[in-house]
């Protein structure tokens, strides 16, 4: 076996990153470990990709990872492979890490726990001891570097082609659409990482001022359930029938659709976050702000794509962008993430 790709079951990237290794390389070449219990009739068909969903089913992996010539790690949060990693330090000269984001900046949570503190520092040998760690945001690399102290290669990319709006967004939702009210997104979800207190205090101090007609969208349809209820009740004690919380999942066709309809979306998060929800709103020609102080910023600025300050905003933070602006951060998007890129660089991590 050539490649080992040890995975969970994120319904959003992992099966069609599956089927786009499929229909792009050498297949077979190709093995996929994914830990969940949801059995498909895609995963079953092929004799390359395994589930693991009991312990016992552990010593498979450490066989596996002993045989592959090389290993990608989609993410670093299994407690069990960061141990068998940690106890088999020989394996990671042949390992590669698709850094995720949470993964990364879990360095930064405070660990009251002796087991989480030992599992931190598990994680910490095996990242400075990787090959490599895959990402298409360079300052989360360089974060990589100066908290575990790794001298891992940087393998710039997309990393999957669901981040690729083009290839998720049908045209038709790229027209502009004449509304009464300015749509405003808040945040991706219920974390309070969102911070959507802040958001919601700005957002009402602008109005008190300027009295727009406003919408305000808030996706609340995963995370903390308590953190929501306290989101939603403050944002209608604010702006009543005109705060609308997202509570219940949508499928992407159904989320994109709703997003066409964003005017502006403002992120607040104090680490690199809500990647999908940014390049999709970026994409349609949509106004994004997100904080100035994180690695996304330098990223949008890099490739040079326009994107607003929240944590400097003035007083146009209500206002559209410019239709020209928008078209201009379509085009860019769409150069960086699309299905050749992705070919292209998943060439060279494989043959690195």
């Amino acid at each position: 076996m050539k490649y080992l790709h040890i995975m969970n079951n994120d319904k959003k990237f992992i099966p069609n990153y599956i089927k786009t290794i499929e229909n792009n390389f050498k297949f077979q070449e190709h093995h996929f470990i994914i830990f969940s219990q949801n059995n498909n009739d895609y995963y079953k068909k092929h004799n390359n990709i395994y589930l693991i969903d009991k312990k016992k089913k552990y010593f498979n992996l450490e066989k596996k990872l002993y045989k592959a010539e090389k290993i990608i790690l989609h993410s670093l949060f299994n407690r069990n492979v960061i141990m068998i990693l940690f106890l088999q330090p020989w394996l990671l000269k042949k390992s590669k890490w698709v850094l995720w984001g949470a993964d990364l900046y879990n360095y930064r949570r405070e660990k009251k726990k002796i087991k989480h503190k030992l599992l931190e520092f598990m994680r910490g040998k095996v990242i400075k001891n990787l090959e490599g760690v895959i990402t298409y945001i360079k300052g989360d690399y360089e974060l990589t570097q100066e908290w575990y102290n790794t001298k891992a290669n940087y393998y710039e990319s997309m990393m999957y082609l669901s981040n690729s709006p083009s290839y998720n967004i049908d045209e038709k939702e790229l027209k502009v659409k004449i509304k009464e009210h300015t749509f405003i997104q808040i945040g991706n979800s219920a974390d309070s990482r969102n911070n959507h207190i802040k958001i919601l205090d700005v957002i009402n101090k602008f109005n008190n001022k300027y009295n727009r007609k406003i919408k305000i969208i808030c996706p609340l349809s995963y995370g903390n359930e308590k953190y929501a209820k306290r989101v939603i009740d403050y944002g209608k004690s604010l702006f009543g029938k005109d705060f609308v919380p997202l509570t219940k999942f949508m499928d992407l066709k159904t989320y994109n659709k709703l997003q066409s309809n964003i005017d502006i979306a403002i992120f607040n998060h104090k680490r690199q976050q809500a990647m999908g929800n940014i390049l999709t709103l970026l994409y349609l020609g949509k106004k994004v702000y997100i904080r100035d102080d994180i690695t996304t910023w330098d990223f949008m600025k890099k490739i040079d794509i326009k994107v607003f300050s929240f944590n400097n905003y003035n007083n146009n933070l209500l206002e559209k962008i410019d239709p020209e602006v928008a078209k201009q951060n379509r085009e860019k998007i769409d150069s960086r993430f699309n299905i050749d890129l992705f070919i292209e660089e998943w060439t060279n991590i494989f043959n690195s």
